[in-house]
């Protein structure tokens, strides 16, 4: 595999877990109420994006990767 690749793999996943640990904390903070309630409906917005925005990436990037593999195809490259 190349050192590229894995670099990429790292800095994705450290970019997941620190979205996956603000977000954890954000319901945290709304489920035990220390959020007044005229705050919570941003709050509520923003886990939300932060649900949806990584989703939309790995849709972009997995279209991506499949016009790269139907370009290798009509190529006839593996």
């Amino acid at each position: 595999m190349k050192r590229s690749t894995i670099l990429w793999g790292i800095w994705i996943v450290g970019v997941l877990t620190l979205v996956a640990g603000i977000e954890v904390y954000s319901v945290w903070e709304l489920v035990t109420g220390n959020v007044p309630p005229e705050e919570s409906g941003g709050l509520v917005g923003v886990i939300a994006m932060m649900l949806i925005m990584p989703l939309m990436g790995l849709l972009m990037l997995s279209a991506t990767y499949g016009v790269e593999l139907m370009k290798r195809q009509r190529e006839g490259r593996p």
